[in-house]
């Protein structure tokens, strides 16, 4: 039973990290230059190739939910000597006004060891962030 939950968790991962509404984290990422983005799901850890360390929110909402699923299934998180996430960005494939408009191109790889086996799953989306102006105001 451990092997299908832990196989699960590679799965939702990643599209946890591209489907969470996150436009706090995607202002932070717009500022980040393209690149590698890496997150230790079990320390709640971000590292990007750049050599910044972002907060990111989506970092203890994706540890929590391990932690959650984990705990249904009846598996220590203990067990586990890895399990992170490694995101590709990349916003240059479309051209925007990136004032207004970016198009993130995501490539997750989630790897997750424990129980004397590894888990990956994989997923490859487009997200389009709309950066909300401030409203003029009128009379």
């Amino acid at each position: 039973m451990g092997r299908k939950i832990l196989q699960d968790v590679a799965n939702t991962l990643p599209q946890m990290f591209v489907g969470w509404r996150m436009a706090e984290d995607l202002k932070i990422l717009a500022e980040l230059p393209d690149g590698t983005l890496e997150i230790d799901v079990l320390t709640e850890t971000v590292r990007h190739i750049s050599g910044s360390t972002p907060r990111l929110h989506v970092a203890g909402e994706l540890a929590a939910w391990l932690g959650n699923r984990l705990d249904e299934a009846r598996l220590s998180i203990t067990e586990l000597t890895k399990a992170h996430l490694e995101v590709v960005i990349r916003t240059e494939r479309l051209a925007t006004a990136r004032k207004r408009l970016i198009s993130f191109d995501f490539a997750c790889t989630c790897t997750v060891i424990g129980y004397d086996r590894t888990y990956v799953g994989n997923l490859v989306e487009t997200h389009t962030w709309i950066k909300l102006q401030p409203r003029k105001r009128t009379r």
